[in-house]
């Protein structure tokens, strides 16, 4: 079942002086089902962030729609975004942005208690999540205390304890070293397999060869599309790769 739709999204923005257009999104259609992994790949200015911020209600279409668990995020009024947000969607970023004045354990709680949830209801969430990603002892650290590896943890817990529909990751492992970016690969399947959808964007190839579809972007419009089907993860960097050459030269891959 689809718990994501995405059709026809088009994004245009227009200079504030000149009026002159550019063109970021051109009718983007493809659906993401409930428990699927899905990678979006691009070179700079291709458009992938762009569709991931109105993907996160950050930012609004020009024309299109995008429906989340049958809801068009399209018609939710601006003032209600925020509290949709911390309901339905979990978010993990390059940078982790978590608060340096807050413990771990208040920036993992932080979205509950925008959500007014009841500190019973935090307690018993935080309990499992810490204890599944295995941050328990981090609790009372303050982030500049912690490891990159760490604060990624952190990260990804605080997506998860509002038990979000979707999780958008935005290069998750682009500040990480190799290692690390591998222990967190490894976390996201984890994470997977126990049922989270997850939407993420990334340079890396390697972090896209753990997705089980990969979506590729060019100049705005979705290029490629590639599934994992019975791939092993180096079977999926070699196909990755393969694309991605295709897309500097301007030819096209169609091995399935």
């Amino acid at each position: 079942m689809s718990i994501l739709d995405v059709r026809n999204v088009k994004k245009i923005y227009t200079t504030r002086f000149s009026n002159q257009q550019t063109v970021a999104l051109k009718n983007i259609s493809f659906t993401v089902d409930e428990g699927e992994y899905v990678a979006i790949m691009g070179e700079s200015g291709s458009g992938k962030t762009t569709l991931l911020n109105i993907l996160a209600g950050l930012d609004r279409p020009t024309s299109g729609c995008i429906y989340l668990n049958k809801q068009n995020m399209i018609d939710i009024h601006e003032k209600d975004l925020s509290s949709f947000r911390r309901k339905h969607l979990g978010f993990v970023f390059q940078d982790f942005y978590l608060l340096d004045t807050f413990h771990v354990k208040d920036n993992i709680l932080l979205p509950m208690v925008l959500s007014n949830e009841k500190k019973s209801v935090m307690e018993e969430r935080l309990k499992s999540i810490v204890k599944n990603l295995d941050i328990e002892r981090l609790l009372l650290k303050y982030p500049y205390e912690i490891s990159g590896g760490q604060k990624q943890r952190v990260a990804v817990a605080r997506a998860l304890i509002n038990y979000p529909d979707l999780i958008l990751a935005d290069e998750p492992t682009g500040a990480l070293d190799s290692r690390t970016s591998d222990e967190l690969l490894d976390l996201f399947d984890q994470v997977n397999q126990c049922g989270q959808t997850i939407v993420m964007v990334t340079h890396s190839i390697k972090a896209a060869s753990h997705a089980s579809r990969v979506l590729f972007i060019k100049d705005g419009e979705i290029y490629h599309i590639i599934d994992k089907d019975n791939k092993t993860h180096e079977q999926m960097y070699q196909h990755i790769s393969k694309v991605l050459s295709s897309m500097e030269t301007g030819g096209i891959d169609n091995e399935k």
